[in-house]
């Protein structure tokens, strides 16, 4: 008979948590690059690399002699793919933009699918991952559609000047140029050169856009909650900003990662990942055959939450189901904490002291990751002004420990809270927590709550469940592991230490779903 020891449980619990950690981050793996050797149809990163070697020599800005050569290279290298393009040549305050546009012709021109990136630079930055490797993908994209079949609906593509300066060859192309009548679709490439390529933003009512992703793409990177929280949350904007301002959807791609030397001269050739180049290439490519082929468009006016699973492709359903999880979680909640106060195993009063240490204990994480990130910047200061957030050479170590000392405090403190009063009072005050903060995420970020619903209604569902269970028990923890990892490697990757508060949440949730697993158990596994 195998023992029932905390020990043992405690090596158990933390085995599953360790490979349920690496299967969430395995989400972000970068694909393997494929070489000029590669079927003409493929998108290769090789040959993609050899178009950032071309442009990444001099800044490139708006009106300059270098941005006037750029456009020259981008009309040669299109045109030796057998294309018409043409320079979109508008007046601004910046200087003269220069937008290189061409049309890629299908079987029916009343309907277009709009794709851009954009050449220019920071000042003195060389831009070899902002953004020549956005116009590399771009390119070769270019290349491998002219190299298949010609798909139903007209593509467009756009290298868009002025996009450091404020959006400014987007807005005039989205405001002016004929084409954009035909416009039913956009997709935004900047920047695939540090890190993971991910689904960075989506318009809203994104159903008719995860659905074709989803569908499309072999190899997603797919996160709702953190595309929600850089849309709602950081209000940021991209690419797609001046077409979602004339009413269509559309959807961004972009390796978020932190980079240190980004719009400065460190933005060199030799920082960029040919698999970064080659994740963005493969998702591109892939929708916009999806997207070229597609009937008239359905326009569905929902969301939809979504998220990527290893090997498995992008979970995604109604976000409306959220509330529904939100509520039905509420009801067995409810149920339990009159069962438990009506069998007298736990109190009201122990229930609420409970909650008040796990609220408590929340804030307090939040001002530590707060805290944490001041200290961070005062050791390790920031040497680009061009760039607030940073990843520094002594980030991940930094942010792993500070993880390590939050989890240990938090198991510490709620140790001593479960001797003071008693484990179900403890369990179902985390569980209260779980729920708060899922009513709130539902309101602000109805796409991305589902980082918490999921796990939250597994978690009250596992309380109904035997004790000898134990096992099944486990799973809300392994889900909110699954769900919660590839978030926090993204906050890490997307602002290092700047979004450590954020993070200090996950850690107290996700101590909290194994916590319980351990004191909730009587025994892991028993065999005679």
């Amino acid at each position: 008979m195998i023992s029932r020891s905390p020990l043992f449980r405690f090596i158990l619990g933390a085995g599953i948590f360790a490979l349920a950690a690496l299967y969430g981050s395995a989400a972000l793996l970068l694909p393997k690059p494929l070489t000029e050797s590669a079927s003409p149809e493929d998108f290769s990163a090789e040959r993609a690399m050899s178009h950032v070697r071309a442009l990444a020599q001099t800044p490139r800005l708006v009106g300059s002699p270098e941005m006037e050569r750029t456009a020259g290279y981008l009309v040669e290298v299109l045109r030796s793919y057998g294309l018409d393009p043409e320079v979109q040549e508008i007046l601004s305050d910046a200087g003269t933009l220069r937008n290189v546009v061409v049309r890629l012709p299908g079987q029916d021109s009343s309907r277009a699918l709009l794709i851009l990136s954009h050449p220019d630079t920071a000042p003195l930055s060389p831009g070899a991952g902002d953004n020549a490797s956005g116009v590399a993908v771009l390119l070769e994209v270019a290349r491998a559609l002219q190299a298949g079949a010609p798909t139903r609906n007209d593509i467009i593509l756009l290298f868009d000047d002025g996009e450091e300066a404020g959006y400014l060859g987007g807005y005039a192309f989205a405001r002016s140029h004929p084409w954009m009548k035909a416009v039913q679709y956009v997709i935004g490439l900047d920047t695939a050169a540090w890190g993971p390529v991910i689904l960075l933003q989506t318009t809203p009512e994104n159903s008719d856009l995860i659905n074709a992703y989803a569908q499309a793409v072999s190899n997603p990177s797919a996160f709702g909650f953190f595309a929600d929280a850089d849309w709602n949350l950081i209000s940021d904007d991209s690419e797609i900003q001046p077409f979602y301002e004339q009413g269509l959807p559309g959807l961004a791609l972009e390796d978020p990662t932190a980079f240190a030397g980004k719009h400065s001269n460190q933005d060199r050739i030799e920082f960029v990942k040919p698999g970064s180049l080659q994740q963005m290439g493969e998702q591109t490519l892939a929708l916009a055959r999806y997207f070229g082929s597609l009937e008239p468009a359905r326009l569905l006016h929902s969301d939809q939450s979504y998220f990527t699973l290893w090997k498995m492709g992008v979970v995604h359903y109604p976000a409306s189901w959220n509330i529904a999880l939100v509520l039905l979680s509420t009801l067995c909640l409810a149920i339990l904490i009159i069962r438990d106060i009506s069998r007298k195993t736990t109190s009201f009063r122990s229930l609420m002291l409970s909650f008040l240490f796990f609220f408590l204990a929340t804030c307090a994480a939040m001002v530590f990751g707060f805290l944490a990130g001041i200290l961070f910047a005062g050791i390790f200061p920031n040497t680009n002004s061009n760039v607030g957030s940073y990843l520094h050479p002594a980030s991940l170590s930094f942010f792993l420990g500070s993880i390590l000392i939050l989890t240990l405090a938090f198991f510490v403190f709620r140790g001593k809270i479960v001797k003071a009063y008693d484990t179900q009072a403890v369990s179902l005050a985390g569980m209260l927590i779980w729920l708060l903060l899922s009513a709130t995420s539902v309101v602000l970020l109805p796409v991305g709550s589902t980082v918490f619903t999921i796990p939250l209604s597994a978690g009250v569902l596992a309380r109904f469940l035997p004790d000898r269970a134990s096992l099944l028990k486990m799973i809300p923890a392994v889900l909110a592991t699954i769900l919660f990892i590839p978030n926090v490697d993204l906050i890490f990757l997307g602002s290092g230490l700047d979004g450590f508060v954020l993070v200090t949440i996950f850690v107290i949730l996700n101590a909290e779903s194994w916590a319980f697993y351990e004191v909730g158990s009587q025994a892991v596994l028993t065999m005679n």
